[in-house]
């Protein structure tokens, strides 16, 4: 995680319910007051997503991702504050986390990976994949083009993809070249 130490949503919720009581000036509280709000909406689309059946996660993680986008672009473009950057990339690594802990879920549904067949593999792997590249376009969209370009606050420095998304997407790749090898020999 980022500087910041926060661990979940409901963290980064406290925190800023916290400085909406403790902050000095009248502007200062009332962005803590709309950071909040937005995040109570981002923690209620996870919510909902949690509650889900395991089974569905993966399938409905793409709306979820979608959703939360939107969620987040709004959060950052709140006008008349600025949301810490600091912030937004623990924001982002807790979302990659939950990303991840979703794909591994619906990986650990299989039998054994190792013996499963190619074609189920494959679709599982793919569909897996195909979740973490959309994650990792999400995230490459909102700190390259959305708000590098946003007048009010403007992202500065490189653009962030979670190394944890990086990191697991190599895992998977991994994985498959394994499975490819091993298939070349059975």
């Amino acid at each position: 995680m980022a500087e910041t130490g926060i661990t979940s949503i409901k963290d980064e919720i406290a925190f800023w319910r916290q400085k909406s009581i403790s902050s000095v000036t009248k502007a200062d509280k009332d962005a803590a007051k709309i950071f909040t709000t937005q995040l109570e909406n981002l923690h209620s689309v996870i919510e909902e997503f949690s509650n889900l059946k395991s089974i569905q996660k993966l399938n409905s993680l793409d709306d979820l991702m979608d959703r939360v986008q939107y969620i987040l672009d709004e959060l950052w473009r709140v006008q008349n504050f600025q949301y810490p950057q600091n912030r937004m990339i623990s924001v982002i690594d807790i979302l990659s986390l939950m990303v991840v802990n979703c794909c591994v879920d619906k990986i650990n549904q299989q039998d054994d990976v190792w013996s499963s067949s190619s074609m189920n593999l494959s679709e599982l792997i793919g569909h897996v994949m195909d979740t973490i590249n959309n994650w990792i376009q999400t995230c490459d969209s909102l700190t390259r083009l959305f708000w590098t370009n946003c007048d009010q606050h403007p992202w500065i420095g490189k653009v962030y993809v979670p190394i944890l998304m990086t990191r697991f997407k190599g895992r998977i790749e991994e994985i498959l070249d394994i499975k490819q090898v091993d298939a070349q020999f059975n």
